[in-house]
C-alpha cells in the first residue's frame, strides 16, 4: 500500500501520514492501526509523539525437513 512505501523511507506521526498521503488524519489513524494490530507497523513514542514504522520480522530459515 501507499502507506507502506511511506513508511518504508522513514517513520511518520498520524499527521505526516495523512499529509504524505492527501487523506484525513482520521482515516490515516484507521489505516495505521489496522496495520498495528496485524503486525506491520510499530510504534514508538519520542518527543511527545506516537510515530508508526515498518515493523521488522526476523526471517526464519526454513528447516531442512531431511536432517
Amino acid at each position: 500500500s501507499d502507506l507502506l512505501a511511506l513508511l518504508s523511507r522513514r517513520p511518520c506521526t498520524i499527521r505526516d501520514a495523512a499529509a504524505g498521503l492527501g487523506i484525513h488524519v482520521t482515516d490515516a489513524g484507521k489505516l495505521l492501526e489496522s496495520l498495528t494490530v496485524d503486525g506491520s507497523v510499530r510504534t514508538a513514542f519520542q518527543d511527545g509523539q506516537w510515530f508508526y514504522a515498518l515493523a521488522r520480522h526476523d526471517k526464519e530459515t526454513p528447516h531442512d525437513a531431511r536432517r
